[in-house]
């Protein structure tokens, strides 16, 4: 404990108190910052003006489609949504309550939903069901809204349209508002992102995703502008206003052509006069933005009044310039706070920093890596001395070969470690770029046990902070990753995780002596290694009694020190055979090992003379056996290596040769291994110990290892 504490006050000194300045700025799960805290006002205002957003026919389909397409902020947007409906009076109270019913039908939807869309990643969650879901629930509610209608109005045409309309439209604006979160680019990419941010790929599934995305993005600003159209203060158009933001900030950041869709869409819907004017705006602002913000401005603002002008005269011109003016009066500090985060300068500022920090910490990493041969040194030391009680007294001269390999082993392992992994690199760069780390620097290394250091800007931590980094991080790589530590240099920050046992394996073990003697001739054990593999060993002694328990329980606390050191299997198996062959007396040892990896789920059986093993699946039962010779017996190891997929809630059962034969199946097993498992695995184990006593006819020492594999909470 002490050295641990030593070590980690050595690695937050390189950075000068940056360990205990973030603890203070970020803590663990970060606060709520300036940015997060603007999309969240963001979301609630957005849910407020669809809740109280009217269609046709009576309906207010826009609130349910929301909460049911968003895959966060859901809770956020279900209070926007719910008070946006309370303005409407007595009608807007059902709205309200079909809004908090949809939430809860995903609520228990998400909970069961096995099949999960991109954006959910690989284990899901609350509210990342399938998209076909989503706009099931929407579907559900709206139905219930339209029942709801027809009940309580009569039936007549009204209530009928009112009911289609409110099934309907949600399922259609729940399909069109969810394209936002299936491209991958965040919010942060989209406002400070570079312009191509869009552009995912040249296959015809990327062009379908980007328009999905384009589309839906489209639909948000119609529909929101749609909502603004209602309010009016001072004879100023809250929907006009929003229209020339909207617009100017594309025509900014994504060019002429996309700010004049944008301010076409934004305003057709509630204007189509003066459409046209905000289209112009668009496109004259996008063009002359290169040559300063308010040479776009003015000749955006010139094309908008002219056209209004044109329309309608004296009026059209005051019903579109004095909203225009105050769109200007808020976009201007919005450019400047952009340039200032997009500014080239600004960002090589940010990559040196990050590359510094990266550097620093990989540098500490791939020191930490050169003490691994320490802890082989360490499983040497409590060999050497097993080795030598039960071998002849040159045995271990004449294995210095065998430890050496170890050694090489380990070593290749350090180097393995510490390289760097390109592949993985660039696709979490890309994460991290779409997370709002658009200069920043991620480094993923090591080639089975995973490690991830990643640095960007990030003023109050917020970004670096969140859970949802970390399980992206952890979807695109496939692994479990340990509870990130973070440090802080001014507004720099610095994020470190490492791969751990993302499975776990549960097991007992039942034994009972043969016929021939008092001493059972078996030996069984359950232990993990320190590179995160768990190993089920079974070794039987050839024979019975004293001689037979020696060599087992040689064999078995042998392979426990060798692979929980890290060593390959093969070359455990070598080494054992080689300990047995120069063994004070003659001896032999069936070997039985079931080995998985705990970090990605790989499994495998190594079998030198031993009796069949099974993994039992639900209604399903595998058999897994081999036909080799045991341990000790001749020279050359004889040994069989079978991989197999396991899955959560297998259970493999491993057996010694008096419980079932090597080659062949006793039905009395085959027949209870079919029936449903007992959940208690001691209780399982010991059923299948004392129905061998039954029906097994061989008399020999009796070993059952039953295991259960899960996953890790």
């Amino acid at each position: 404990m002490e050295a641990k504490a030593k070590e980690k006050t050595k690695r937050s000194g390189m950075f000068s108190g940056l360990g205990s300045s973030m603890k203070e700025s970020i803590g663990k799960e970060g606060g709520l910052g300036t940015f997060r805290l603007w999309i969240n006002l963001a979301t609630l205002t957005l849910g407020f003006l669809f809740g109280g957003c009217h269609l046709v026919f009576g309906s207010y389909p826009l609130g349910l489609a929301l909460i049911s397409a968003l895959p966060v902020s859901v809770w956020l947007a279900m209070l926007g949504v719910v008070l946006g409906s309370l303005t409407l009076g007595r009608s807007g109270i059902i709205y309200a309550m079909i809004c908090v019913l949809g939430v809860f039908l995903r609520v228990i939807i998400s909970g069961n939903d096995k099949v999960k869309p991109k954006d959910a990643g690989k284990e899901g969650g609350l509210f990342r069901e399938s998209l076909s879901l989503r706009v099931s629930s929407a579907v559900i509610a709206g139905f219930v809204a339209g029942i709801y209608e027809i009940l309580l109005e009569g039936f007549s045409l009204e209530t009928v349209l009112f009911g289609v309309s409110m099934v309907i439209f949600p399922a259609v604006f729940t399909f069109l508002f969810a394209g936002a979160f299936y491209h991958g680019v965040g919010v942060k990419t989209l406002i400070f992102g570079s312009a191509a941010c869009f552009d995912v790929g040249e296959g015809k599934k990327e062009k379908v995703r980007d328009a999905y995305f384009k589309i839906s993005l489209l639909c948000y600003i119609a529909l929101a502008a749609i909502a603004l159209n209602k309010y009016r203060f001072f004879g100023i158009d809250l929907s006009f206003v929003f229209a020339s933001l909207i617009t100017l900030f594309a025509a900014k950041r994504f060019g002429a052509l996309f700010g004049a869709v944008v301010g076409f869409v934004s305003s057709a819907f509630v204007s189509g006069l003066y459409s046209p004017a905000f289209a112009l705006a668009g496109a004259g602002g996008g063009a002359l933005f290169s040559f300063g913000a308010w040479y776009a401005v003015l000749l955006g603002g010139t094309l908008l009044s002219l056209w209004g002008a044109y329309v309608s005269g004296v009026s059209g011109f005051l019903s579109l310039l004095p909203e225009y003016l105050i769109a200007c009066c808020i976009i201007f500090p919005m450019f400047r706070f952009f340039e200032r985060e997009s500014s080239p300068e600004n960002k090589d500022s940010i990559l040196r920093r990050a590359t510094d920090m990266v550097g620093t910490m990989a540098l500490a990493y791939r020191n930490r890596q050169a003490l691994f041969p320490e802890k082989v040194e360490e499983s040497l030391n409590a060999l050497i001395p097993t080795v030598a009680e039960f071998c002849h007294g040159d045995a271990l001269s004449e294995d210095y070969s065998a430890f050496s390999k170890m050694l090489a082993e380990a070593k290749e392992k350090i180097l393995v470690k510490r390289e760097l992994d390109e592949e993985l690199t660039d696709k979490l760069e890309i994460i991290f770029s779409d997370f709002g780390f658009g200069g920043g620097v991620i480094r993923a290394f090591g080639d089975r046990k995973k490690y991830i250091i990643c640095s960007g800007k990030d003023r109050d931590g917020t970004l670096i902070t969140a859970p949802e980094l970390k399980r992206r991080f952890e979807d695109e790589s496939g692994m479990r990753f340990s509870a990130p530590e973070y440090y802080r240099r001014d507004d720099m920050v610095l994020m470190e995780c490492e791969a751990v046992a993302k499975y776990k394996l549960e097991g007992a073990v039942a034994a009972g002596v043969g016929t021939s003697g008092e001493i059972s001739g078996d030996s069984s054990k359950l232990f993990k290694s320190k590179e995160l593999f768990a190993y089920g060993v079974i070794c039987d002694g050839m024979g019975s009694g004293r001689e037979a328990k020696c060599a087992s329980d040689f064999s078995t606390s042998f392979l426990d020190k060798v692979l929980g050191c890290g060593t390959s299997e093969a070359t455990a198996l070598h080494m054992l055979n080689r300990a047995l062959g120069h063994g004070k007396e003659e001896c032999s040892v069936a070997v039985d090992i079931f080995s998985l990896d705990l970090i990605l789920g790989e499994a495998k059986f190594i079998k030198s003379g031993a009796a069949c093993s099974y993994i039992k699946r639900k209604s399903s039962l595998f058999r897994i056996k081999s036909e080799t010779m045991p341990i000790g017996l001749i020279k050359k190891v004889d040994a069989e290596q079978i991989s197999v997929n396991v899955s959560e809630g297998d259970i493999i059962i491993m057996v010694s040769d008096g419980v079932s034969s090597p080659t062949d199946d006793s039905p009395w097993l085959v027949e209870f291994l079919n029936k449903p498992a007992i959940r208690d695995l001691n209780e399982y184990a010991e059923t299948i110990l004392e129905l061998a006593k039954k029906n097994s006819k061989s008399g020999d020492d009796m070993s059952v290892l039953v295991m259960k594999v899960g996953y890790e909470n």
